[in-house]
Parts: structure tokens; C-alpha cells; sequence
């Protein structure tokens, strides 16, 4: 899934947070990065170029939490 580019990161982290199976941010390099992780939140929310890769990534997740993560992607 494409990630929203007006994502609001913190209230997105809160949702990714209550998902019961790992979320994942696939960079453009194809980077996995796993959103649940604390460290990777503490580096996503404080990287200064973190919009460029947003909006330049996509979201992968199980399929019990797609619906919790719809609202921050585009369909």
C-alpha cells in the first residue's frame, strides 16, 4: 500500500502500534524497516528528510491490520 503524502506520523505510529502482526516500510531501495520497532520510530520521527521517504515508500502488513492502516493510504 502507498502511504497517504499529508501522513501525520505520530497519530500513524499510534495506529501501527495497536496492529497485532509486524508492519513494514518498504523503502524505494527496498529497504525493510519494521514500523513497530521502537528504534525505527525514534529514527523515523526524527529524520529531517522523513516526507522524501515516506512518500517514496509503501506499507506492508498482515492482513488482519489492513483495515486498522487504510485510513493512511491511498487505495
Amino acid at each position: 500500500m502507498k502511504l497517504k503524502k499529508d501522513l501525520e506520523l505520530v497519530p500513524f505510529l499510534k495506529d501501527v502500534k495497536q496492529c497485532q502482526a509486524d508492519v513494514w516500510l518498504i523503502t524505494q531501495k527496498e529497504d525493510r524497516l519494521n514500523l513497530k520497532s521502537f528504534l525505527t520510530q525514534c529514527i523515523l520521527v526524527a529524520m529531517p528528510d522523513k516526507k522524501n521517504v515516506l512518500n517514496h515508500s509503501r506499507l506492508e502488513c498482515d492482513h488482519r491490520d489492513r483495515e486498522k492502516l487504510e485510513k493512511w493510504c491511498l487505495l
